[in-house]
């Protein structure tokens, strides 16, 4: 019998192609029926027959194909924490980016000196805080998946080395600056793209708490607090004003002043009465 198994993507999901090509690559996998994965939650649900393969299997194969993952507990989930790691490269990468382009665009900017500054500022952004980037990227390169970070890469590494082969060569025309700002303003967006998921995830999740967990259900014999995960289509609750409310439901009988911030957003307490939708 099929199973399915859900992973946190951690590393190299970055953009639609990184997208098709887990789908494609983990969708050839002995033992897989079919993945789908979301960019936007990093996040790849794996259709997989058991008696085939395994979880961690399936975590090595990742791994082959350049994704790092985690598998998903199906318990609920804490907000995920954003990467220091990514602020970190971002916030050193944009501080270094400005002080090239000091050196680059200064009123000396055409000296051998000022450019031999600007060329060891660059490849300090490189090495630094975008080795993790141009790594992934010429790594997918090597092994014939080229994704945004291949081109992030290329571009990149091509012209700090044309600009250093124009500067030994007594040329003034370099595009240090252009290496350097580009590393930059890549992982600043993505410490940013980051920043918005988390307070996403932190949002919803915050919304997923207020749901109850218990509901006041009318049996025959009385009222009965039960799990919200056996309310049963037909069961019969009991609301009380202020409180919110577990399930969707229509209003048979009374009217109170419910919470429904949870479904549509509403922040006040909402009357209700027979016949409405809650």
């Amino acid at each position: 019998m099929p199973a399915i198994c859900r992973f946190t993507v951690t590393e190299g999901l970055h953009c639609a192609s990184c997208v098709a090509r887990l789908e494609r690559e983990m969708g050839g996998e002995p033992g897989v029926a079919e993945v789908r994965a979301s960019l936007v939650a990093r996040e790849a649900t794996v259709d997989y027959d058991p008696a085939a393969t395994a979880p961690t299997a399936l975590v090595a194969a990742f791994r082959r194909h350049g994704f790092t993952v985690q598998v998903v507990d199906p318990g609920p989930q804490p907000a995920l924490e954003p990467a220091s790691n990514a602020r970190r490269d971002a916030l050193i990468a944009a501080m270094a980016a400005a002080a090239l382009m000091a050196v680059a665009m200064g009123p000396d900017m055409h000296d051998p000196g000022h450019q031999g500054v600007a060329a060891l500022i660059a490849a300090m952004i490189l090495l630094g805080p975008g080795r993790r980037l141009l790594g992934r990227g010429l790594g997918d390169l090597v092994h014939r998946r080229p994704g945004m970070d291949s081109l992030v890469a290329l571009s990149c590494l091509t012209a700090w080395g044309v600009s250093l082969a124009v500067l030994l060569r007594g040329g003034h025309h370099t595009w240090f600056e252009s290496a350097g700002m580009t590393v930059a303003l890549v992982l600043v967006g993505r410490w940013l793209e980051e920043r918005a998921r988390h307070a996403t995830g932190a949002a919803v999740a915050a919304l997923l708490a207020r749901q109850p967990a218990t509901a006041l259900r009318i049996d025959a014999d009385g009222e009965r607090e039960v799990a919200v995960e056996k309310v049963l289509p037909g069961d019969r609750l009991r609301l009380r004003t202020g409180l919110a409310v577990p399930c969707v439901g229509v209003v048979e009988e009374g009217s109170a002043e419910l919470d429904e911030s949870a479904f549509p957003g509403e922040g006040q307490p909402v009357l209700r009465g027979p016949g409405a939708r809650v």
